[in-house]
Parts: C-alpha cells; sequence; structure tokens
C-alpha cells in the first residue's frame, strides 16, 4: 500500500445551504457558536449549531462568499439541521437555499494532492492557506477549491456542479495515476 500519494473520495453526501439577505451575517452569527464576523472573503471556519437549550446540535463549516455565506452541515443531520436553521430566518429576513443536490463534493487529500490539483487548474492552490478557498476552474469546471480538510493530511475540497462530479472524478484519478 502506498501512503505518499493521494487519495480521492467522494463527500457529496455534506448538506450545502446558503444564507442570503442584508442580515445574513447576524443570522449566522444566531445559528452558530463561532464569530463568523471575522471571517474575511475567502475564508471558511469550523462551527456548531446549537439547539435552543444551548446542547450541540452539529457542527457544520460556515464559508464567506462576496454576497452570501455558505453552511456546510453532516449529511446525516441536513434535514435535521435545515429545519432547525430555517426555524429562525424569518426572524432575520434571509433566504436558506438547499443546495445540496445541486453541488458535489469531491476530496483530494494527501502528500500529493497539491500536485495532482495543479495540472488540472491555473488557481494558485500554495496561495490557498488552511480554511481558505478560491473560486476558478478545475479542469474547464467551475469549481469552489477549499483547503477545509480535517483528514490529518493536507488536501482539497472542491465543490462543483453535481452534474460535473463524475467527470472530474476520473480525471483527478487519470492525474493521480500518471496516465494524463
Amino acid at each position: 500500500m502506498r501512503y505518499d500519494a493521494a487519495g480521492l473520495f467522494d463527500v457529496s453526501h455534506m448538506g450545502e445551504l446558503e444564507v442570503r439577505g442584508e442580515r445574513a451575517l447576524e443570522f449566522v452569527q444566531h445559528v452558530s457558536t463561532n464569530d463568523a464576523s471575522k471571517l474575511e472573503v475567502g475564508q471558511a471556519q469550523y462551527s456548531t449549531l446549537l439547539q435552543e437549550d444551548g446542547t450541540m446540535l452539529d457542527d457544520l463549516l460556515v464559508y464567506r462568499f462576496p454576497e452570501y455565506y455558505l453552511l456546510v452541515v453532516n449529511g446525516s443531520n441536513k434535514e435535521r439541521d435545515l429545519a432547525h436553521i430555517q426555524r429562525h430566518a424569518g426572524e432575520f429576513d434571509v433566504r436558506v437555499d438547499d443546495r445540496t443536490d445541486d453541488i458535489a463534493l469531491l476530496a483530494l487529500q494527501g502528500p500529493k494532492a497539491e500536485a495532482i490539483l495543479a495540472r488540472l487548474t491555473d488557481v494558485n492552490l500554495a496561495a490557498i492557506r488552511y480554511y481558505r478557498f478560491r473560486e476558478g476552474k478545475v479542469d474547464g469546471r467551475q469549481a469552489v477549491i477549499s483547503r477545509t480538510g480535517y483528514t490529518g493530511e493536507d488536501g482539497f475540497e472542491l465543490y462543483v456542479n453535481a452534474g460535473d462530479a463524475a467527470a472530474l472524478w476520473r480525471r483527478l484519478l487519470e492525474v493521480g495515476a500518471g496516465k494524463a
């Protein structure tokens, strides 16, 4: 078994929820525990969702885009998390859009992840620090390229259109195997 290359796995089961509106930050601050006001555009943070009694409902990632926040919740809890989040949305006049079915999430992790991905994108991957992300193209497909993995290895998460995932998966495997 080789431990010096990279692994590719599909984590599309995760839930992606877009929060939009003038009070989106205030809303994110209300439903999550970390201080989202400290996020710069292009930055993500690990946080948690709390229930009304203060107990933890779930953990999540919060991404800050120029026009919205993206909440990435655990797939097995997505329906429960979404219901909890939507219960509070009206208080803040924000729109919460469930984009889970539209977005695929591929994780490329390991010592050679950056070298493999670099062959498929013009994005300066070395400039993406931990818990940061960039938008760009990967193998000609629009993607959010994130460095938020917590596998213990360096790597990237690729948020792409669900219809592009299978072809991108094959290309990443080809490049990783040295066949492309």
